[in-house]
């Protein structure tokens, strides 16, 4: 993500409810590009498929998609998000989290079905039992499916983007 005054960003929030800011990176392509406009929003509650945006060491934004949520031994919930082309989990907790994507480019976000979510997941544990050897894991029949089906969920916004 671009660089941001986090702090400013949460303040902001807190104020209006919402905030927009631009992506940067690839990890959630095919979802969100480089130069995205995103709209989010501050919740109370977030749920499996929310596009998340929240601080990564300290200093940095991320935007990845909330893959479940388990309570630690505090009973404070931990997130585990992933970014839709990524491996890596990030687990975060609440304080972290600026709010939820509830708009690219101005439109609504396509929701992603409950077994795709755990699909990624898969993929994520697919990685390292291959021992992050990612030229063996995107040859695998899991990984065509996973991008395969995110494709088609996708297909008419990267129609109108050609």
């Amino acid at each position: 993500m671009k660089e941001y005054n986090i702090e400013l960003l949460f303040a902001i929030i807190r104020l209006k409810g919402y905030i927009n800011i631009r992506v940067s990176g690839y990890s959630m392509n095919p979802t969100l590009y480089e130069g995205d406009s995103i709209t989010v929003q501050r919740a109370d509650i977030y749920a499996p498929g929310d596009i998340l945006v929240f601080r990564y060491r300290s200093t940095e934004l991320l935007v990845h998609r909330l893959l479940f949520v388990k309570e630690n031994n505090e009973k404070f919930p931990c997130f585990i998000c992933k970014g839709d082309n990524a491996f890596r989990l990030e687990d975060i907790g609440t304080k972290d989290i600026v709010g939820k994507v509830i708009m690219i480019n101005g439109s609504q976000i396509v929701p992603w079905p409950s077994d795709l979510i755990r699909l990624s997941y898969e993929m994520s544990k697919q990685v390292v039992r291959d021992g992050y050897d990612l030229i063996k894991i995107k040859k695998s029949p899991q990984y065509e499916q996973y991008i395969g089906r995110i494709k088609n969920i996708y297909k008419e916004r990267e129609e109108i983007r050609m």
